[in-house]
């Protein structure tokens, strides 16, 4: 009786053993069905994204593919220019010739053996300008506004000159400035509208290129301004040259 008991018991407990591996290894089977299915399934995707990269958008197409569907087209190319050019070999210089000197020119027209030696002067583009004895008094421009329309009022802002001094003499430059319609003894005994002056000393080669800030205010158009230079140093107060543009 307890053979038999013991018997069953061994049996039984085998059965569920067998009956436990084999629900693991059905249960691990369809598990890897399963991971393997995802894996196959995650690489066709990725190769239909890699081939989608590697094909050419639509619309666009290659030089060769444009050049086949239509004959007619072409790249033109551009050959290089070729410029050919000969220079002749200088003579030999014979024994005992007399020696070559360059010569620079100036722009002030002075034909000097070294560059140094050039003025450096600005450029008188206006034809507003005077020159005598080296000094040179230029009118750049002049500045005005409507200061009333219906006064006919103007208003001076600003005066812009150049003076040079490519001469032997110094000054200390001051410049009258007037305003008026003709001229005659009356204007000219009056006092200017505006002095530009300056303690400085303009010496030989210098030059003043300055704009001027001015409030002279005069009626209707056209006038006439005038620039008279003189020298601060000069006790007689007699002008050096004077200068004249027209406002219209």
């Amino acid at each position: 009786m307890d053979i038999d008991i013991l018997r069953r018991g061994v049996a039984y407990r085998t059965k569920k053993v067998l009956a436990g591996i084999k629900s693991a290894l059905l249960g691990r089977l369809r598990l890897n069905i399963l991971i393997l299915i995802l894996i196959i399934g995650i690489s066709l995707y990725a190769g239909y994204l890699i081939k989608g990269d590697n094909e050419m958008p639509t619309g666009l197409v290659t030089l060769s593919e444009a050049l086949e569907n239509c004959p007619k087209c072409s790249c033109p190319s551009v050959e290089p220019e070729i410029i050919e050019k000969e220079c002749a070999e200088p003579e030999p210089a014979e024994p005992g010739s007399a020696e070559t000197i360059i010569y620079y020119q100036c722009a002030s027209g002075v034909l000097v053996n070294d560059t140094e030696y050039c003025r450096v002067m600005p450029n008188i583009t206006t034809p507003d300008y005077g020159y005598t004895d080296g000094f040179t008094l230029a009118i750049d421009g002049i500045t005005f506004i409507v200061e009333d329309q219906e006064q006919e009022l103007y208003r001076i802002k600003w005066i812009n000159y150049t003076l040079t001094n490519e001469g032997e003499h110094d000054i200390v430059p001051l410049i009258e400035v007037r305003v008026y319609d003709e001229w005659n003894s009356r204007v000219a005994s009056q006092y200017p509208q505006k002095v530009i002056g300056t303690n400085d000393v303009l010496t030989g080669n210098e030059y003043i290129r300055s704009s001027a800030v001015s409030n002279i205010i005069f009626k209707k158009l056209p006038k006439t301004v005038r620039l008279a230079l003189k020298n601060k140093m000069d006790d007689n107060g007699e002008g050096i040259l004077a200068v004249t543009t027209t406002l219209e």
